[in-house]
């Protein structure tokens, strides 16, 4: 996967003017490397910096660019890099929205997108997956849970 990561030229995509060419890369390789809680909180918290503001509760477009990146390891991913992935969604589709004037952007290869109608239909692609995740006892059910449960709410 970290082959496909390096191949995108990140560059081409609106992202924090505090990021460097190196920060939506570094922070996906956290992500699929989470290890444990700790190191899945750093890398949850360094992807959310690197795609937006944690703070205000903001993305860029370099978010769906990362996005197939953030599924694979969701719905694959070993505990902790499925939790971290897990958790960064939940918490995107759930209080995030895109920051003010990047609310459309030009994409490579797709053209002019809204970027939080993309975003969320990207989610909601893979819902059956995090259903499966959801259920039974599996480590990070409750996290797909809560993540199932955010796109009912949406449908409604």
């Amino acid at each position: 996967m970290i082959s496909r990561i390096e191949a995108i030229h990140w560059s081409e995509y609106a992202q924090p003017e505090w990021n460097n060419s190196r920060s939506v890369p570094d922070a996906l390789a956290q992500l699929i490397g989470a290890a444990d809680a700790e190191s899945g909180s750093f890398a949850y918290d360094s992807f959310l910096f690197a795609v937006g503001n944690n703070h205000a509760g903001t993305y860029y477009p370099v978010l769906i660019a990362a996005m197939p990146f953030v599924e694979e390891v969701a719905v694959r991913g070993p505990r902790w890099p499925q939790r971290s992935a897990l958790s960064v969604l939940n918490d995107l589709f759930g209080s995030f929205h895109p920051e003010p004037g990047y609310e459309k952007a030009l994409l490579p290869d797709i053209g002019l997108q809204e970027i939080e109608t993309l975003f969320r239909q990207r989610v909601r692609a893979f819902g059956s997956s995090l259903a499966d995740i959801a259920g039974g006892q599996k480590p990070n059910s409750q996290v797909a849970r809560d993540l199932l449960d955010l796109l009912t709410e949406d449908a409604a």
